[in-house]
């Protein structure tokens, strides 16, 4: 009850804009701690146990002194500390996996669409072409078929008339001769 009214003092952490925050305030001295993520190559948080049993959450970056964050009296603060922050990296790294997932799974889903397209589109193409190409269907019933008859004209073409009608094969043939 007495934690309802005064605020928890619970750690926290968090990844914010590719920032890792770590609000902990059981530590000896209460810190809000913070590590930009981009333009660190890891990140490595441990417990280091000093001589006179103090319990240090500190960042080993792989230089000769890690950096502390916080120090703790108990072990159990410390390593709730440490596992707060791991689950908050742990979250934050699978969530970006998981847009990447969406992304690949996306651009296969569109690759596939695109080539259902253009086949479906090649299919509609030559099936229509076939059956349009100037031959008539072939069916199984004998079926009798009439002639198409040209009309032919009476007299040779005079391009100096005008108001005859004329088919375009008639013009063009007679250019032709």
């Amino acid at each position: 009850m007495l934690s309802t009214l005064i605020g928890s003092y619970k750690p926290h952490a968090k990844v914010v804009s590719n920032r890792l925050v770590l609000s902990l305030p059981d530590a000896q001295e209460p810190v809000l701690w913070s590590v930009e993520l981009e333009q660190e190559k890891s990140v490595v948080l441990k417990l280091d146990t000093s001589k006179d049993g103090v319990f240090s959450l500190v960042r080993d970056n792989g230089k000769a002194t890690p950096t502390i964050i916080a120090s703790y009296d108990k072990k159990g603060p410390a390593m709730t500390a440490l596992m707060k922050a791991t689950k908050a990296l742990n979250k934050a790294r699978s969530g970006q996996g998981q847009r990447g997932w969406l992304t690949t799974t996306l651009a296969i889903l569109g690759v596939v669409f695109i080539i259902s397209s253009i086949g479906i589109s090649a299919y509609i193409y030559n099936g229509f072409s076939k059956r349009h190409d100037g031959q008539a269907p072939q069916s199984t019933a004998s079926v009798p078929q009439q002639q198409e008859t040209v009309p032919q004209l009476k007299e040779p073409f005079n391009p100096n008339t005008t108001g005859v009608p004329l088919s375009a094969d008639d013009f063009f043939n007679s250019k032709l001769r």
